[in-house]
């Protein structure tokens, strides 16, 4: 799965066409780098058992369906990602706060920033 969500996060890098019309490509990028971040840091040793407790992983899945990718499936994953019923934001979400506040000093090693920009960074080099 996450090497899916890196797929989304170059396609957003290189498309020249902007994908939505009221955000730019590399916001749309970061918002699916920081699902990466999530699936690192839940999917960790210490914290695995919430990850199965709220079937996280599912619900990645739900969302990052299509791997044929195109501007309009780029733009409906992210579509989906936004909606306020969306199961994954959602746990996003709820995970931070169960998490009792630890959560900040562990994700500094899973930045969703550093994540884009790494591969923004890879992607450069190769042209």
């Amino acid at each position: 799965m996450d090497k899916l969500i890196e797929k989304y996060i170059i396609y957003c890098i290189n498309s020249e066409v902007q994908l939505n019309q009221y955000v730019p490509n590399s916001h749309i990028g970061k918002v699916f780098s920081e699902v990466l971040e999530w699936i690192g840091y839940y999917n960790s040793k210490e914290h695995i058992e919430l990850f199965k407790k709220y079937d996280f992983e599912d619900s990645v899945q739900e969302v990052f369906t299509n791997t044929d990718l195109t501007d309009k499936v780029v733009h409906d994953t992210y579509q989906k990602l936004r909606e306020k019923k969306n199961r994954l934001r959602n746990l996003m979400k709820l995970l931070v706060i169960e998490d009792d506040g630890t959560v900040m000093n562990k994700r500094v090693k899973y930045d969703s920033f550093y994540i884009y920009n790494s591969i923004s960074k890879k992607i450069k080099n190769r042209t």
